[in-house]
């Protein structure tokens, strides 16, 4: 039996987001899936230089651990 991974990516707009999960399913890369609605701010570092990033839509979903590089190839490739 598979491990079970989560993930998890911000997106800006409702459509996107949706067109990304799509994806993901056609592909049976992922098993389940949330939309969390709220401004997500997120702080970091990156070479010496504070950086912020995010998004008004939070994805949260399961996958397993085979097909974890596939969600991450699809959500990099939207």
């Amino acid at each position: 039996m598979p491990n079970v991974s989560m993930f998890e990516f911000t997106a800006a707009e409702i459509g996107f987001a949706q067109q990304i999960i799509t994806k993901l399913f056609y592909n049976y890369a992922i098993a389940d899936v949330q939309i969390i609605k709220r401004p997500i701010t997120r702080t970091y570092l990156e070479n010496d230089v504070v950086n912020f990033a995010g998004g008004d839509y939070k994805i949260i979903g399961v996958t397993t651990d085979d097909r974890r590089q596939e969600v991450i190839r699809i959500v990099n490739e939207a």
